[in-house]
């Protein structure tokens, strides 16, 4: 059994520490018509909170100055926008200083699987996989995985290692996926 937790941009700024005055800018004020992508990330099992994630263990450890919650309020804003789009890359690449592109590349079961990072200037990024599935029903996920301030260009093994092993199972033949609210 897989189990995510549904996550809202608001929880994921107030755990980063992004004051409520800038959490209320006009860019976040208005919601795609539609959304159809689902923001979720992994959780153990039932009884872990959201903020007991690793993916709000990452926040609270790396985003510690108004530099990196500036950034992430920057990348969190493009995410946003993007949910209401089947194809979200494009939408995210035409918000300003904002850039897409594979962290890595797994093989698993005979197919290539991309963990992508979000990056914004050169140094912060957030690492997350995009998972569409039809099997039992429609679901698209987009399922944010670490925050990093990164050193530099390669990302790190233990990032890579740490999102291949959380998504394999969702990769699964007919996963059993559970969605449990925030």
């Amino acid at each position: 059994m897989i189990y995510l937790r549904t996550v809202r941009f608001e929880h994921i700024l107030d755990q980063a520490g992004v004051p409520k005055w800038r959490q209320n800018s006009p860019l976040l004020a208005t919601m795609p018509v539609k959304a159809v992508w689902t923001i979720a990330t992994p959780v153990r099992d039932r009884s872990v909170d959201l903020v007991d994630s690793r993916f709000f263990r990452s926040i609270r450890d790396e985003c510690d100055d108004v530099g990196k919650r500036a950034s992430l309020l920057v990348m969190l804003t493009g995410l946003y926008h993007a949910l209401g789009h089947e194809d979200y890359q494009p939408v995210i690449k035409h918000t300003a200083g904002l850039n897409v592109k594979p962290a890595h590349i797994f093989k698993y079961r005979g197919k290539s699987e991309k963990v992508w990072e979000l990056k914004y200037q050169n140094k912060d990024r957030l690492y997350f996989f995009s998972y569409s599935s039809t099997v039992s029903e429609s679901r698209n996920l987009l399922i944010p995985l670490s925050f990093l301030h990164k050193k530099d260009q390669t990302t790190p093994d233990t990032i890579k290692d740490q999102c291949e092993r959380e998504m394999k199972p969702l990769l699964d033949p007919s996963p059993q996926i559970t969605i449990l609210k925030e």
